[in-house]
């Protein structure tokens, strides 16, 4: 580095900007501004660099170097302030990005949002590329032209390409991006530059990318032109600079955790700590990270119901931060995910902010406000604001009229929730993954880390913390420490063969990818003598879509194969011994091998010197219920170099560091603060514990609720990851619960409502039948809709749960999921035609498929393939799936004896009492809210089902009377009692309209009553498959008519499965949702029962012969209103085998209905189209033989209008 100029390096976060400088001396500096300071009009990082400008006798000419990590991208994306946009993309598919996968974002809600698209316009082109990259239909010129023409006449600049199979054959985008460039758009994007192997999610990212890309350039031009004569670099999402003028949105996203990644792990690399986990808490999130001698990188990541896929530092976001805002509601004490930014931010900042982490931490004595520079209040000028807390918590005392408890204690109380919230977060990078982190350190930086990394290193059973003086700046460090890089990553679908051919074999692919990522650097001005070149290949079994990448060497004698299954074993719980292997990708990471000098453990400067002569012995602290003598020490005090015990507060460099009791502080020399655990709280956690089991604590309530939450959502990644089908690894058909030891529901993930609600009534029936007879090691698999399931598809693994010595179980783990095929008279096991339940495959009424922890192979492939009539198709991939759901369970039972461990067993379990309770208090405040109602629905089998609904507020009850409803049907309509209380519960959870536990208490202030022999009450052997996929959303829609709450929405999952005896495949297909007050439905959404997700369109065309020709929204077809019903979708399906295919929907006669004078929306419609052309219209339900070139289109109903279309007739 030229030391002669001036070189800063700014990490712009959502709350401060962070910026270390060195000056032409080599002194280092450090300087702290708010970011989005509505008072003060200049670009932070600008602000920074003309803070230190203005000291000094320099000019903004003698500035050599400017890195900076920023939320620039993520901010565009979330306040949607980027560009017009074009996307062009295979007639077809224009609402393709609209529509996503289907699934609405919040289950529970019914205004169903999903994100508007980031572009202002979509057009289709005629082209089409298969799945083997051969060209179908030709692109023609004319059509590029025209449709091009239409976006310069809208006067968008800004172009996307993205065409189905692209990554197969460029050559169709290739031609549209050389019309653009002659048409003289500013900026197209082809989604084939991103390799990808999935329509949708291709196109987002080539979406983002494009949506992005030309604010981060005005970004850096603006920078740039302050400066022009420094070399300006940014951080990129992947962990490493780019030249500003290659800098591309889709890198962006993670540009300023990245920088923190990079600094923590070179400040624990230098002092030899090689197994950390890294803890960045600021003031709107917290960022964590794993590493263990190398960077861990992903490829996806979520931000605001979008999804980009591009390599990136495998960093996860936890809606936790100084800045989360605290509350009390439903007797529960509640942290997050709001943040209140900074601005107003906290209480403390003296712009009448909310109450959050950072005043709880300065009520608690953990924050000393004189350690903080002067820059709040109106003028920026002023201290903390101390007395704005403390009166903000006084009053959220007041409002607390049955609870017992000090300002001090429920300050606690929300840092301990925080605490456990972020501990559940780190445990997704590290116990989930199998890794064993008590070996670990937990490194902390970010300015609140400080004050909660000891707590959080407790609750994960991490022994040893390390934190940086300058922890709250290691972002900067980070970015400062950066090298220049890239990474290169190109498909292959080549077959793996054994070494040392396997060189050869990829030996050019190879060499191009690395010329292109070596020609990339040398671009940006790195010298091609110095660049460092990283290979990696990414292998995949055929016929799947999970790889794994490994390092790609010279070794001859490396086996890949035998590697692969290893690490496939360990990641997804099995191997496929003798299954062909493909190599999907070859990377090339490539970078820049030069290092910055800078070291932060020389003497640096602070632009706004505070702190540096504070030091008291007088200080107080709160901590688990008591107060402490707490001394603070200032990090320039000589006392820092002697072993201190806890309770101590050490502050300086923007930050403070709170050593509970029980940890021990040791400084190094020149070095970081490492902070240990040196004995252990005597009190037993039954002891701890014991004064808290008499009353329910609304601290532990939120506490309990969210870890058995976590549970529950950890054993849905676990089944999703381990599964094999497309239904539940691709379209997550699935449900994962915990039970109490009388099979009530006590926490579940938000997975499949139709799920959830049903799930304790097979559990319990496995308890009554087995009883006294259930050992520890045993698990259960049960389907049966006359105890407890729904349809003989939806196959429930249940394992019991024993606790210490226990003769029966204290809990029961279960999950459910959608198989593909479980026999029956059709493929897929959804036949449209039953009417006696052995036509739809075998009935499981509770089989014992483990005993004492020994698998029961043999009698589970006599169940599934000898005992039945119309046994399964495909045995190993049920097989396959339910071993998916063992392994699922296996991780909720070790969750549930670690909490027993760390929580005591009388806790837990009056706990699962009091949750139930939390859960029916919630429901009892509601029907005290409702009104009675009664309302009648139509059903295309010429059945009804009809409600009427009393609120009887003196007994606190609701009463629910299908009385009217249709008697038991000759067809497969016929619903189970376990999906109507399904469905109920769904519909309360949706009214209370807040997070509340969802439990079996919901249901326990509801009264059910349901006329014996009817529709919603079948005996054995009536036929029930579409009972549960079709009369349930009907169900919902008269509760919800009864209440006048929700106009009707599709009222169908239209439902089609085909196959033969070679493949099965079952999709469920989105409609238009109901119109409520206030709200207009929402087009081409999976509605109320179901939220399953669709399969991308390349993968589905990949895995079977079909060709889909249309998934578009269908216009008009919602209700008109003052509020107007969603639209239901087109979806054109070719089949290029024979196959038979069968339909199970509904609403094709009915409609969906509108309520108080809105319009009824339009029924749906089933065709099959010939090779020449001839539509034939389908019935509602039918099960018929498609030949190779017929065409399936289905049309799904809209959704009801609300209210009259002109308010004033």
């Amino acid at each position: 580095m030229n030391l002669k100029k001036w070189s800063f390096f700014i990490d712009k976060g959502g709350t401060f900007t962070d910026i270390i400088a060195t000056s032409p001396e080599g002194k280092v500096f450090i300087h702290k501004v708010l970011t989005n300071h509505t008072r003060e009009k200049e670009e932070s990082s600008l602000k920074g660099i003309s803070d230190f400008i203005s000291l000094t006798d320099q000019t903004k000419n003698q500035i050599e170097m400017i890195k900076i990590g920023t939320t620039i991208g993520t901010n565009t994306l979330l306040q949607r302030q980027g560009p017009s946009l074009g996307f062009l993309t295979t007639m077809g598919f224009e609402d393709s990005i609209k529509i996503g996968y289907q699934n609405r974002p919040k289950i529970f809600s019914l205004e169903v949002r999903k994100n508007k698209p980031l572009y202002s316009k979509a057009l289709g082109i005629r082209e089409r590329i298969n799945s083997k990259g051969e060209v179908l239909i030709p692109i023609e010129d004319e059509d590029i032209y025209k449709k091009l023409k239409i976006f310069q006449s809208m006067g968008i600049k800004n172009i996307i390409i993205s065409l189905l199979h692209s990554l197969k054959n460029k050559s169709h985008e290739k031609r549209v991006y050389e019309i653009g460039k002659e048409m003289n758009f500013e900026h197209i994007i082809l989604s084939s530059d991103f390799a990808i192997p999935k329509f949708i999610l291709r196109s987002e990212t080539a979406i983002i990318d494009s949506y992005l890309s030309p604010t981060i350039k005005n970004f850096s031009k603006h920078i740039q032109s302050f400066f022009p004569g420094s070399s300006l670099l940014f951080m990129q999402s992947l962990g490493g600079l780019v030249k500003s003028d290659f800098f591309q949105g889709s890198n962006s996203l993670l540009s300023g955790p990245a920088g923190g990644v990079i600094g923590a792990v070179n400040i624990a690399k230098s002092f030899g700590f090689n197994k950390i986990i890294g803890f960045d808490m600021g003031g709107t999130s917290t960022d964590v990270f794993h590493y263990a001698g190398e960077l861990e990188r992903k490829n996806e990541h979520h931000i605001s119901d979008m999804k980009i896929s591009i390599p990136m530092l495998d960093i996860h976001t936890l809606a936790a931060g100084g800045g989360s805002i605290l509350k009390f509601e439903d007797e529960r004490f509640q942290v997050g995910p709001q943040s209140a930014g900074s601005d107003p931010g906290p209480s403390c900042y003296g712009h009448q902010g909310p109450l959050t982490i950072t005043d709880a931490n300065l009520v608690l004595g953990r924050i000393l406000p004189e350690s903080f520079s002067p820059h709040f209040g109106v003028n920026k000028n002023m201290p903390l604001y101390t007395e704005d807390s403390f009166k903000n918590f006084k009053n959220l005392n007041d409002l607390m009229i049955n609870e017992k408890k000090d300002i001090y204690q429920i300050a606690e109380g929300f840092i301990d929730i925080a605490n456990q919230k972020m501990a559940l977060g780190l445990e997704k990078i590290s116990k989930e993954r199998g890794i064993d982190i008590s070996s670990y350190s937990l490194i902390s930086y970010g300015g609140a880390g400080g004050q909660h990394s000891c707590d959080l290193a407790d609750i994960l059973g991490i022994k040893k913390v390390i934190i940086h003086p300058l922890s709250s700046v290691l972002s900067s460090y980070g970015i400062a420490k950066s090298h220049i890089r890239t990474i290169k990553k190109r498909q292959c679908s080549l077959p793996l063969i054994h070494s040392p051919d396997l060189k050869k074999q990829i030996s050019i692919p190879f060499k191009e990818l690395e010329g292109e990522a070596i020609k990339d650097l040398v671009s940006q001005g790195v010298d091609k003598n110095k660049i460092l070149i990283y290979k990696k290949i990414s292998l995949k079994y055929k016929g799947t879509f999970s790889s794994l990448n490994f390092k790609f060497t010279d070794d001859e004698h490396l086996d890949y194969e035998q590697l692969f299954s290893q690490e496939h074993l360990k990641h997804f719980g099995h191997s496929k011994k003798d299954h062909p292997i493909l190599i999907d990708f070859i990377i090339i990471e490539a970078y820049e091998d030069y290092e910055t000098k800078i070291n932060l453990d020389d003497d640096v400067e602070f632009f706004k010197k505070n702190e540096s002569s504070i030091s008291k012995k007088d200080h107080k602290i709160f901590y688990k219920n008591k107060w402490y003598d707490c001394p603070v020490l200032n990090f320039n005090s000589s006392e820092i170099f002697e072993h201190k015990k806890g309770p101590l507060l050490v502050i300086g460099g923007n930050t403070n560091i709170f050593i509970p009791p029980f940890w021990m502080l040791i400084k190094i020399p020149n070095g970081p603060f490492i902070i240990e655990k040196n004995e252990s709280i005597e009190k037993s956690v039954e002891s701890k514990n014991k004064n808290f089991l008499e009353k329910a604590d609304p601290i532990l309530i939120e506490i309990f609720n969210n870890k058995l939450f976590s549970i529950a959502e950890q054993m849905g990644l676990t089944l999703e990851k381990t599964s094999v089908s497309v239904n539940i690894k691709e379209r997550l058909d699935f449900s994962c619960a915990i039970f109490d030891s009388k099979g009530k529901l006590l926490s579940n993930a938000p997975h499949i409502p139709v799920h959830l609600g049903s799930m304790e009534d097979s559990v319990q029936s496995i308890i009554k039948k087995f009883n006294l007879n259930i050992k520890v090691g045993d698990v259960f698999l049960q389907n049966d809709p006359y105890s407890g399931g729904t349809h003989l598809p939806d196959l429930t693994v249940i394992t019991p749960l024993f606790l210490e010595q226990d003769k029966a179980p204290s809990f029961y783990i279960a999950s459910r999921g959608h198989h593909a095929d479980i026999g029956g008279i059709t493929p897929g096991s959804m036949p449209s035609s039953s009417n006696h339940i052995d036509q739809e495959g075998i009935l499981i009424n509770g089989k014992k498929i483990i005993s004492e922890g020994i698998l029961l192979e043999k009698d589970i492939h006599q169940m599934f393939v000898k005992d039945s009539s119309f046994p399964v198709r495909d045995f190993s991939l049920n097989l396959a799936d339910i071993k998916a759901k063992i392994a699922a369970n296996q991780v909720g039972l070790k969750k549930i004896i670690e909490t027993v461990k760390n929580y005591g067993k009388n806790f837990v379990l009056q706990y699962s009492k009091f949750i139930k309770i939390n859960a029916s208090n919630s429901v009892i405040d509601l029907i005290k809210t409702l009104s009675p109602g009664q309302f009648s629905c139509p059903m295309d089998n010429g059945s009804k089902v009809s409600v009427k609904i009393t609120p009887d507020k003196n007994r606190n009850k609701l009463v629910i009377d299908f009385d009217g409803t249709s008697k038991m049907t000759n067809d497969n309509f016929n619903t189970p009692f376990a999906v109507t209380k399904a469905s109920i519960l769904y519909v309360i959870r949706t009214l209370i309209k807040k997070d509340i536990p969802l439990n079996s208490g919901c249901l326990d202030p509801i009264e059910i009553k349901i006329p014996k022999g009817s529709l919603l009450d079948p005996t054995f052997p009536h036929a029930v498959v579409a009972g549960n996929v079709e009369t349930s959303q009907i169900i919902v829609d008269v509760l919800l008519g009864a209440l006048g709450k929700l106009s009707g929405s599709q009222g169908t999952m239209n439902n089609l499965t085909f196959g033969n005896n070679n493949f099965q495949y079952y999709e469920t297909i989105c409609g238009g949702s109901g119109a409520g007050e206030g709200f207009k439905g929402e087009d081409t959404t999976q509605t109320h029962m179901t939220n399953s997700r669709m399969t991308d369109p390349e993968i589905l065309e990949e895995k079977f012969p079909v060709i889909i020709e249309d998934f578009s929204s269908r216009q008009n077809s919602g209700g008109e209103g003052l509020y107007k019903g969603g639209n239901g979708c087109k979806r054109k399906i070719k089949f290029l085998e024979e196959v038979e295919v069968s339909l199970l929907t509904g609403r094709r006669k009915s409609t969906s209905h509108g309520l108080f004078g809105g319009s009824n929306g339009l029924p749906g419609k089933n065709s099959l189209i010939s090779m020449e052309g001839k539509i034939k219209t389908l019935p509602p339900t039918a099960t018929f033989k498609v030949k190779p070139g017929e065409t399936l289109l289905i049309e799904t109903p809209g959704g009801g209008g609300f209210g009259p279309k002109d308010p004033q007739s």
